[in-house]
């Protein structure tokens, strides 16, 4: 094959989260699972099953807070088939077609410039989601199952597409969260 007829993808990753008095909690890049993010998109293309992004999950094993404060992040989890995140405390359907999501969870398509494609994943915790959760954000410990501090998107039959760190996000009965992924897929 020439090197004029190859082409390359690039796959970039965005997370941003906000309350829901509009305050950003985050607005990062991330990580993507270059192995898995290939199967996914083979699998589209030869209509194989599990070939979406299905589920949206969160935890609280990517950073560890010291006693002075200070923040040790953990690297995203980008190799191996069998991937996770590092202590998953809660999952969510995001794929629209499931009959299991929540009504203001969805994955859209929309076509970019010429050769770029934006999926933009959105995953809406309202105030009494998850239900186990604490009942306000007043001293939270960073080791909650709610202090998310990682997220990561997979597809249905759990291969982990992306991974993303961040400093730890409590969230409690006392707001609602709104979290937009976007994967930014480009072909040249």
């Amino acid at each position: 094959m020439r090197e004029s007829e190859q082409g390359l993808i690039q796959i970039i990753g965005h997370v941003h989260i906000k309350d829901d008095l509009g305050n950003v909690l985050l607005d990062k890049w991330n990580a993507v699972h270059p192995e898995n993010m290939s199967l996914i998109i083979g699998r589209g293309l030869s209509r194989v099953a599990n070939y979406y992004v299905h589920t949206l999950v969160l935890g609280n094993g990517g950073a560890s807070v010291g006693s002075s404060g200070a923040i040790t992040y953990l690297p995203p989890v980008t190799v191996g088939d069998a991937a996770t995140i590092y202590n998953e405390t809660y999952r969510e359907i995001v794929d629209d077609v499931d009959a299991g999501v929540g009504s203001n969870n969805s994955v859209a398509i929309a076509s970019g410039s010429g050769t770029t494609s934006v999926v933009t994943v959105n995953l809406e915790l309202v105030a009494s989601e998850p239900s186990s959760q604490p009942t306000t954000d007043q001293a939270p410990s960073s080791e909650d199952d709610f202090a998310f501090d990682e997220l990561g998107l997979l597809s249905e039959d759990s291969k982990l597409l992306s991974h993303i760190i961040f400093s730890p996000i409590l969230k409690s009965a006392n707001r609602s969260i709104t979290i937009t992924y976007t994967l930014t897929i480009t072909v040249s």
